[in-house]
């Protein structure tokens, strides 16, 4: 229902537009959902499968907007950010930190895997943590193997 609040409230001022939420595209995240699970072997939709079904939907309704009508997506370094800072808010929930002075890491091959894993590429990748380095968010130790969350 939100999902179409906010297209209803986007398109309300262009008329005859084809991007609106209607239910034959909730029924498409709901089968693209399934069709993800399945993918991971699993037989229970899970919230990332979801995720990654709005996302498909909602970059296929983009690609159906030109330029000058479109909204401004979410640019990539922002996004690969989002999957990194959840990574790390999960990692750490799921694990009992015994030394609780020390900065939370995360492996760079698993962040690495992920990200390619939802459609960015490895230079997006590396934009990203450098960008967030130089804001003192993140840091990566010299042989790139960890990823530091700063407090």
């Amino acid at each position: 229902m939100s999902l179409r609040a906010q297209d209803q409230a986007k398109t309300s001022s262009v008329k005859n537009d084809q991007t609106t939420m209607t239910p034959r595209c909730l029924l498409s995240i709901l089968r693209l959902s399934q069709a993800l699970a399945r993918l991971r072997i699993k037989t229970k939709v899970e919230r990332d499968d979801v995720d990654e079904a709005i996302r498909l939907t909602h970059s296929s309704k983009a690609s159906l907007l030109d330029d000058h009508r479109g909204p401004v997506p979410e640019d990539s370094t922002s996004a690969i950010f989002s999957v990194i800072r959840d990574y790390f808010t999960i990692n750490n929930n799921t694990q009992s930190n015994s030394n609780s002075n020390s900065n939370p890491s995360v492996n760079y091959s698993h962040i690495e895997a992920m990200i390619l894993k939802k459609g960015f590429t490895a230079q997006q990748l590396n934009t990203c943590i450098e960008e967030y380095v130089a804001l003192g968010v993140l840091e990566i130790n010299n042989d790139r193997s960890k990823i530091f969350m700063l407090n």
